[in-house]
């Protein structure tokens, strides 16, 4: 077993390295304790001070070199006044030693309860200037590039004594079987909690090298609407609705490969953007990946720049989960009786009553254009402006039959481009 400790000098006493070998190797650093090693950053294969010969307790670490580092611990004759093989003092005995021969300039040397040189007291009269030089370990807010991490610790806040010495009391080890300050876990110390606890399914939670969750070892959440589950219906109950409403077995047998289909179609999946697919939502793309690729595979600037309200028309059309805007529409055919204008629904129908009792169609549409308020009447066909509808009954028939944008919102650009393509009315065809 290969050990590393600190004598009083502050020199190195290592023990055998591993030994040399040929592409099998193994790789010290990587957190996996093989061949040689004693150990390996955080993984002390189950060592603890107390476990190694001539120690009663203290903090076992791991070196560069994948060997024991006992710095931290406390020798077993430790506490007895007489500096025995690894203490640098004990008690009052501190081998001769003082705060200069040390290499400070003056000051009281003392000895910890770990048979450690306490240098707290020790004093450096460059200490103060701003500049780490000497014996200085750090100076002020300057702590020389050093960490807690840099220390062998897995995380915490190293600080600098007004004598210019590090301070690691703030520093939390990695790997003692104990959860300290920004840990998740360590070793076998969940905090209590399980893969269910977390938001996943069945299987076991672990915990990494470096005191976070390993969750490979979970399922997938609890039905999922997004993965298969041996259990009808998935969490997201509008999702659930959704693929149920075209597949109502996915909510009376288990939700099978053809329910999560559908769920990438209508719901959440896949991450087409964050925004809701069927209104203008500020973001580029929206939240669901199939509609997306749907509407900017048509108009690119939906997914580039923003979904706007062309983009969530276009959705309207398109995407399976969106609501038609044509529904209602007075200014075009909506395909169910009477539209949303009361006035001009009860205008139209008392003197075409079927646009009432049947369908509301392409010819119920253009009396509306030429008689309603709402569909526009009076604006110019050819040039973009800020209400519904144009004042040629034929050319906004024909172009809200395209896009019913045109004659529900505002006659903008593109419905004007597209009159003077289209309309005689703007010498087009």
């Amino acid at each position: 077993m290969s050990v590393t400790s600190d004598d009083e000098t502050g020199g190195d006493q290592t023990g055998p390295e591993p030994s040399g070998g040929d592409e099998s190797t193994p790789t010290c650093g990587d957190g996996v304790v093989e061949g040689d090693e004693a150990c390996d950053g955080a993984e002390l294969a189950g060592a603890s001070c107390a476990s190694l010969p001539g120690f009663g307790g203290g903090t076992l670490a791991c070196s560069s070199t994948c060997s024991f580092d006992v710095s931290g611990c406390t020798p077993s004759s430790c506490g007895d006044d007489r500096i025995d093989d690894g203490e640098s003092c004990d008690g009052s005995d501190l081998g001769g030693q003082t705060c200069v021969s040390l290499g400070f300039d003056d000051g009281v040397l003392s000895c910890k309860g770990d048979c450690r040189f306490d240098e707290s007291g020790c004093v450096i009269w460059s200490c103060g200037n701003g500049v780490i030089e000497g014996r200085e370990e750090c100076e002020g807010l300057d702590l020389g590039g050093r960490s807690c991490e840099s220390e062998g610790f897995s995380g915490g806040q190293l600080v600098c004594t007004p004598h210019c010495l590090i301070d690691d009391s703030g520093c939390w080890p990695c790997g003692d079987g104990m959860i300290q300050g920004a840990e998740e876990c360590d070793r076998g110390d969940l905090g209590g909690q399980t893969c269910f606890s977390l938001g996943y399914g069945f299987g076991t939670l672990g915990c990494t090298a470096t005191c976070s969750f390993d969750t490979s070892g979970c399922a997938p959440p609890p039905n999922d609407c997004c993965a298969q589950n041996a259990t009808p219906g998935c969490t997201d109950a509008i999702c659930e609705a959704a693929v149920c409403g075209s597949l109502p077995q996915c909510c009376n047998e288990p939700w099978n490969a053809a329910c999560v289909q559908e769920a990438f179609e209508v719901c959440a999946c896949g991450g087409g953007g964050v925004g809701d697919c069927c209104v203008d939502n500020g973001s580029p793309g929206c939240e669901v990946a199939a509609c997306a690729a749907a509407v900017c595979t048509q108009d690119s600037f939906c997914c580039t720049v923003a979904w706007d309200t062309l983009c969530a028309n276009i959705a309207s059309q398109s995407c399976r989960h969106c609501p038609d805007t044509n529904a209602g529409s007075c200014c075009a055919a909506n395909g169910s009786p009477g539209c949303v204008d009361a006035p001009c629904e009860a205008s139209i129908c008392a003197s075409s009553p079927s646009c009432c009792a049947t369908e509301w169609d392409a010819g119920c549409a253009a009396a509306a254009v030429a008689s309603c308020p709402s569909c526009g009447m009076g604006s110019n066909c050819c040039i973009a402006h800020g209400s519904p509808g144009c004042d040629d009954m034929s050319c906004a028939v024909m172009i809200c039959g395209q896009d019913s944008f045109c004659c529900d919102a505002v006659w903008d650009s593109l419905c004007a481009s597209a009159a003077n393509q289209q309309c005689a009315v703007c010498s087009g065809p």
